[in-house]
């Protein structure tokens, strides 16, 4: 295990999360600025803004579950889709909820799923770039 190699993996890794949390901000923006357009002479504008702000969201306040579920998926090393996936599901639809306080009812439901059907989208994003080679650094032989 060189330091190259432990390097090149986390610039991946980075790479990574910074895709998957793209999808599902752009995801996520994408559906609140269906829910509420802004004027005809902005759309694009608008459209810019809220996938951007939203994919800026994701990447922040996503940064502390995903990273968890790095490490310990890097330690194990589980190379599967499963722990990606669903820590990205359970990240996406707990995180609304604990953040904004948002409850499994009503309208709020909406958001709760599109939060878990963005996590589980971005977890498959980052096992297919990264997750897939999980413990990569601890096989190769030097």
């Amino acid at each position: 295990m060189t330091a190259e190699t432990i390097i090149r993996r986390l610039f991946i890794i980075f790479l990574a999360y910074l895709a998957a949390a793209a999808f599902a901000g752009a995801l996520v923006g994408t559906c609140f600025f269906i829910e509420s357009p802004p004027d005809p002479g902005r759309f694009a504008e608008g459209l810019v803004q809220y996938v951007f702000l939203g994919a800026y969201f994701a990447a922040v306040f996503c940064a502390l579950p995903a990273l968890a579920i790095v490490i310990v998926a890097e330690l194990v090393p589980w190379a599967s889709k499963t722990p990606c996936v669903l820590g990205g599901a359970a990240t996406g639809m707990i995180l609304p909820s604990a953040l904004f306080g948002i409850r499994f009812v009503g309208a709020e439901l909406a958001v709760v799923l599109l939060g878990l059907v963005g996590g589980a989208g971005a977890g498959l994003i980052y096992w297919s770039i990264a997750g897939r080679h999980a413990g990569a650094f601890k096989r190769r032989k030097a």
